[in-house]
């Protein structure tokens, strides 16, 4: 069943970034980005892929042209392991080039291409008034869910509390506003403003999948893996998958997305790590 989910996987790309393509050289020399339903498909083009050394980052080449994003920047990486991600997923393109294949390049591009960090910084934060762990379920509805919330999600719950100082709203079985700890909100923007662009996008590709702030955090400071934020963030769908039983091209598409984009930002932030403070 996993296998028939994957396999449909290219035809349903993740909708939370932005997809690219490779295309023809640009005045400027390289090879330009598009999107990723114009490169879908397309006959691989190049036979070697490189990596250069390009001010303080490097970049990929493509039959030595360098590569550059859908918005004609430079595809210009911070450190040398997450270029040797991105060369890798462009060399391990067979006859045809399939960018659902490409996640570490797709969020790259993304990273460069998004610069409104204060738009994108807010669309963050939003989730934590939504955020999904801080809506349980009343245990005399809905027992064994809600033993089975209270045990994964209340100790998560405690360790933001500490690490950001203030506490969280918990809203058993409703859909009131939360209304969190304004310390600790402020510094949750606080941590998220010193992010950079490239750990800005993958840690919004996390949030979102997840649905909780909380758990995107606690993945970017590893108090959790990414195995773990998926299966908290995924809690509920889960217990109603058991209960009700599995909708072939539906749920299994949606693990299959939510695991490929979650572990795809975990490890992209991973390859940051060899950055010199």
């Amino acid at each position: 069943m996993m296998q028939r989910a994957t396999a449909r996987l290219a035809a349903n790309a993740p909708k939370h970034v932005a997809t690219f393509s490779a295309a023809a050289e640009t005045p400027r020399g390289g090879v330009s980005s598009g999107s990723g339903a114009k490169i879908a498909g397309r006959s691989r083009f190049y036979k070697a892929v490189g990596i250069e050394a390009e001010g303080d980052g490097y970049c990929i080449t493509l039959d030595g042209k360098k590569v550059r994003t859908p918005s004609r920047s430079l595809l210009q990486l911070p450190t040398k392991s997450l270029a040797a991600a991105v060369a890798k997923e462009w060399d391990a393109q067979h006859e045809t080039i399939q960018p659902t294949t490409m996640p570490i390049m797709t969020l790259a591009s993304t990273a460069l291409d998004h610069w409104d960090f204060d738009f994108i910084i807010e669309e963050i934060m939003k989730y934590l008034q939504t955020d999904t762990i801080c809506f349980p379920v009343e245990s005399q509805h809905q027992e064994k869910l809600a033993a089975r919330q209270e045990k994964k999600w209340q100790p998560l719950r405690k360790w933001f509390e500490t690490e950001f100082g203030g506490e969280l709203d918990i809203n058993y079985g409703t859909i009131n506003k939360l209304e969190h700890s304004p310390v600790a909100v402020e510094n949750v923007r606080a941590f998220v403003y010193s992010m950079d662009k490239f750990e800005l996008m993958a840690f919004r590709l996390i949030v979102r999948e997840c649905k909780s702030m909380v758990v995107a955090l606690a993945l970017l400071k590893r108090h959790i893996t990414a195995k773990e934020a998926i299966e908290l963030g995924r809690l509920e769908e889960e217990y109603q998958i058991e209960r009700w039983g599995l909708v072939e091209g539906g749920h299994d598409l949606d693990r299959v997305n939510c695991s490929v984009n979650v572990h795809s930002a975990s490890f992209f932030l991973w390859l940051l790590n060899e950055r010199t403070p």
